[in-house]
């Protein structure tokens, strides 16, 4: 079974993975075309000109949430601001503008624009723009992101999970809307270790098997080797698949 270690919180035991986009040029078409270097005058020699990404694709899945957007600007000649010009999403506001002057990290001048995360609307689905523009004061460029909001089923309701300690048994309700063709349910089981993480406990998810049913039966405790034995699950996640794999929000079951 495949494992995935993960933190859990006092207030929340359920932690949910943000998508950091840290590089979005990467998908699209680089810095943003060919800028001239700047000659500095009195004799400073060239300065970097603005860089900043043209064009960008993501997709995110409608009702998923923990869509974070991030995108650098760097220049030598001034430093760089970025604002949100335009998007599609109502929700998308600017969540954080770190400034970093030349010298930091190099002859450069760094910003970081991180807009707020936000979980797409079933409204939402199909496609959007999300457009940035930065500038040093000598040159503009703008930054458009094209954004598709996949079909995702809706969550499974009334899941539940029995246990006699040996075997536990989850059942729930199929989603009744939402995603393409056939649905099935990814089912997670999370155990307790004795390993401390910075904010809370720490604890190991294991990918239980996948279903087109409502119930699924597993044994109560992990067979891997734990330091904090039994290492019964504690946690369980139901997670809706569609036929062409685009997954919906997971559901979370708490046993006693």
């Amino acid at each position: 079974m495949n494992t995935l270690l993960k933190t859990i919180t006092i207030a929340s035991m359920c932690s949910t993975l943000v998508l950091p986009l840290h590089a979005l040029a990467a998908k699209g078409a680089g810095g943003g075309g060919t800028a001239t270097p700047v000659v500095a005058s009195g004799g400073g020699g060239t300065k970097a000109p603005l860089s900043f990404p043209s064009t960008g694709i993501i997709s995110a899945a409608s009702g998923v949430p923990g869509v974070a957007l991030a995108v650098t600007a760097t220049s030598g000649v001034n430093q760089p601001t970025i604002t949100l010009t335009s998007s599609s999403f109502p929700e998308v506001t600017v969540a954080n503008v770190a400034v970093y002057p030349s010298g930091k990290f190099g002859p450069v001048a760094t910003t970081i624009l991180t807009l707020n995360p936000w979980t797409p609307t079933r409204n939402e689905i199909g496609t959007g723009t999300i457009v940035l523009t930065a500038t040093d004061g000598t040159t503009t460029q703008t930054y458009t992101l094209k954004v598709t909001v996949l079909d995702a089923p809706t969550p499974v309701t009334g899941l539940a999970v029995a246990t006699d300690g040996v075997q536990d048994t989850a059942t729930w309700q199929a989603p009744l809307v939402g995603g393409t063709g056939a649905i099935s349910c990814a089912v997670q089981a999370c155990y307790r270790t004795i390993i401390r993480a910075p904010d809370g406990l720490a604890a190991i998810c294991e990918d239980i098997g996948n279903t087109a049913d409502t119930t699924m039966t597993f044994p109560a405790h992990t067979s891997l080797f734990t330091n904090d034995p039994p290492g019964t699950y504690f946690e369980v996640l139901v997670t809706p698949n569609d036929s062409v794999g685009v997954r919906g929000p997971a559901t979370l079951y708490l046993l006693p």
